[in-house]
């Protein structure tokens, strides 16, 4: 007759011994609680006294990866950087500077931080406090820490990447250490920011002996809907278009509602979405007679914003230009009122030269605030948009969008 299996008493454990246990195990990651389910269940099949475990220390300090972002572009690429450090063995922490202590950084040694510009050259809305701590004069010493910076901007604006670039500089003045210089990403920052994260990680697995192979790919189900992203767009239909300005008003505003029926997409009031734009045949025609340059050429590229890099490539030819890229204030002036159009015709170069096509941005979507809510009208976004439209310099000038 076989033995009936032996009744476990399972004891039940306090609130306060579960508070205590959720305590030590809300840092650990997917490895190390693995391991120490395995522990525990080793020390309920001991029935020994319980041996005193040695403190043994990690094979590397964590890596603290820091973001400040005002449209979730640095969020995105920290948790990149969090993510393909742990598959490489690097113990990573994520931290919002929105909602982290400055004097944090006081006790950290290795960090990585992920820096969006907002505005005139200012900090992401919610990370001013960090910022105006370690840039003032009460800020300590930081001789322990390693660093390394990736910048996220527009060369549109004259204060291209300005935190990123200011936060550098006052890390290595309070003795800090650059484990890779700073990059700088216009805004079409992935594949630069792609590049960052290999160097920063692979630089953290030398820093802790670790000679670790790429991960193994795993293997899992591929839904049969893929969402819609910036990759693969939805295309929408414009369900309202409404001028929402008198007729004396300076400037034209519109309102849009946009049909987003299937396309997956969740939203809250005020988050921002981005619109693929497409050049006006008026602005590709005008700009393609003043250039030569074929308007199959210019459909996809940037002409109706002027960034650093075109303006670089032409002032090389003309030194008047490069007095007032010199001249921070005139030449925020002259990003904000002028578009390639006028560079062509103002600064004459040979436009056939692939310097100065390879220098024009590609054409990149334009984020819009969502002005609706979903549970008043499922379905849909709703937009409101300023037409740009205006005569300056006795031209024409038009937005893309």
């Amino acid at each position: 007759m076989a033995a009936l299996p032996q009744e476990i008493q399972i004891p039940t454990v306090s609130a306060d011994d579960l508070q205590a246990l959720r305590q030590v195990v809300e840092k650990f990651d997917r490895s190390q609680l693995i391991w120490s389910s395995g522990y525990l269940a080793g020390l309920a099949g001991n029935t020994a006294p319980l041996a005193a475990v040695p403190n043994v220390a990690p094979t590397t300090d964590t890596w603290h990866v820091f973001y400040a972002t005002e449209t979730g572009n640095s969020r995105a690429v920290a948790e990149q950087v969090v993510q393909r450090a742990k598959a490489a063995g690097c113990p990573a922490e994520l931290h919002d500077l929105n909602a982290t202590r400055p004097k944090l950084l006081k006790s950290v040694r290795r960090a990585l931080f992920v820096l969006a510009t907002h505005g005139i050259g200012e900090a992401p809305e919610g990370s001013e406090a960090f910022f105006d701590y370690w840039l003032g004069d009460k800020a300590p010493a930081l001789e322990h820490l390693q660093y390394s910076i990736l910048a996220l901007g527009d060369s549109s604006y004259a204060d291209f990447c300005e935190m990123g670039r200011v936060f550098d500089a006052r890390l290595e003045a309070l003795g800090a250490t650059a484990i890779a210089e700073r990059v700088d990403c216009d805004l079409d920052f992935q594949p630069l920011a792609d590049a960052w994260v290999e160097d920063v990680v692979d630089k953290a697995q030398v820093d802790s002996g670790q000679v670790v192979a790429a991960p193994t790919p795993q293997l899992s189900a591929v839904p049969g809907n893929q969402a819609f992203d910036r990759q693969r767009p939805f295309a929408a239909e414009v369900a309202v278009q409404q001028p929402i300005t008198g007729r004396g008003s300076s400037k034209q505003v519109l309102h849009i509602e946009l049909d987003i029926e299937g396309s997956g997409l969740s939203y809250l009031p005020g988050d921002s979405l981005g619109v693929w734009p497409q050049n006006p045949p008026q602005v590709v025609a005008a700009v393609a007679e003043a250039t030569g340059l074929e308007a199959e050429v210019l459909a996809n590229k940037e002409i109706t914003a002027l960034s650093r890099p075109i303006l670089d490539a032409v002032a090389r030819q003309h030194p008047a230009l490069q007095e007032i890229i010199g001249d921070r204030a005139r030449f925020a002036e002259f990003l904000a009122t002028r578009q390639l159009l006028d560079v062509a015709l103002d600064y004459p170069v040979d436009w056939q030269q692939p310097e100065y096509v390879d220098a024009l941005r590609k054409l990149l979507p334009r984020s819009y605030s969502i002005a609706s809510s979903p549970d008043a009208n499922p379905d849909e976004a709703h937009l409101t948009v300023a037409v740009v439209d205006y005569e300056k310099f006795g031209r024409q000038h038009w937005g893309a969008a």
